[in-house]
């Protein structure tokens, strides 16, 4: 709940004195103003503690991160060659790929709000595309969360990279009870020069907010 929350007395009591005031119903110092000061004051406080009590029944969401090991599962021809299964490099054999694809299903707790993707790898060219995508447990097509696309130019060696270089504000709440999720990586164009050392990818990092 936004604002803060306080309470400032109203009421000031102005003492009577003796053999000199006479106690009256009306007016300014009578004793019915007073006590609608009072009762005033009480209202004001009653209303501080409905929002003391909303405040504590809706805690604050608290951001967290889930960091993941590229475990890519290959699509069509062009893997991923996986790599003492922490390290996913576009590479067959002796010889590199130019392209390369893979997927792999996610857990995220339900109702976490989903912020941003964040991608780390080394490369020495292409064009690399990781998407966290949101799909119906009945089938369908399925729809990007967030998504980090990226040209790399060609190099004579891997250049380290963390993506993306801004922060981004996805705000999308995860269902499990109507949704699955996975990530999928795509690598076109890559450098096939062996020496250079194609793409790697490192890591994955989701951050999302949950209560």
């Amino acid at each position: 709940m936004s604002g803060s929350i306080s309470f400032t007395r109203q009421f000031s009591h102005k003492d009577w004195i003796d053999f000199v005031d006479s106690v009256q119903a009306g007016g300014n110092n009578g004793i019915n103003s007073r006590l609608h000061s009072i009762e005033g004051d009480l209202d004001a406080i009653s209303e501080v503690i409905k929002r003391i009590a909303a405040t504590l029944q809706s805690p604050a969401a608290r951001p967290q991160t889930l960091t993941l090991s590229p475990t890519l599962a290959a699509v069509a021809e062009q893997p991923w060659q996986q790599l003492i299964g922490s390290v996913a490099t576009a590479v067959n054999g002796a010889a590199m790929q130019a392209t390369a694809r893979g997927f792999m299903p996610i857990n995220l707790p339900n109702g976490a709000t989903v912020q941003g993707l964040r991608v780390t790898g080394s490369s020495a060219g292409g064009i690399l595309t990781v998407t966290l995508f949101r799909q119906a447990l009945t089938g369908g097509g399925q729809t990007a969360v967030v998504q980090l696309f990226h040209n790399f130019p060609a190099a004579a060696s891997a250049t380290a990279f963390d993506l993306p270089p801004a922060p981004q504000n996805a705000n999308v709440v995860i269902d499990n009870t109507s949704q699955k999720y996975y990530l999928s990586a795509s690598l076109v164009g890559g450098n096939t020069t062996l020496t250079a050392g194609g793409t790697t990818l490192n890591a994955f990092q989701i951050t999302f907010s949950s209560v």
